[in-house]
């Protein structure tokens, strides 16, 4: 017999003010922007992909897949700061 045991995820947010940051629409509006840039990152990421597998050049695969991701983690560390502290000065 099998069980079933099901798979659950706790986030915290305790370092942006945990659960009082949803009401915040800085930090909101923040992670929105964040969130579709990462979505868009991993569609472009799947397409060259699909396209460098299919070239002479698809062991570059591999690397694109890495690079790519820590480029856009080094790119929301920045932003996360950027973005609240230019939307604070009113620009």
């Amino acid at each position: 017999m099998t069980t079933l045991i099901p798979l659950t995820a706790h986030y915290s947010m305790n370092s942006y003010g945990g659960e009082g940051a949803l009401k915040n629409g800085l930090f909101v509006k923040t992670n929105r922007i964040l969130t579709v840039l990462w979505g868009i990152l991993y569609v472009i990421t799947a397409v060259c992909s699909w396209f460098l597998m299919r070239s002479a050049v698809s062991g570059l695969t591999g690397l694109i897949n890495f690079v790519l991701p820590v480029l856009m983690g080094i790119f929301t560390m920045w932003f996360q700061k950027w973005y609240p502290a230019r939307v604070a000065r009113g620009k």
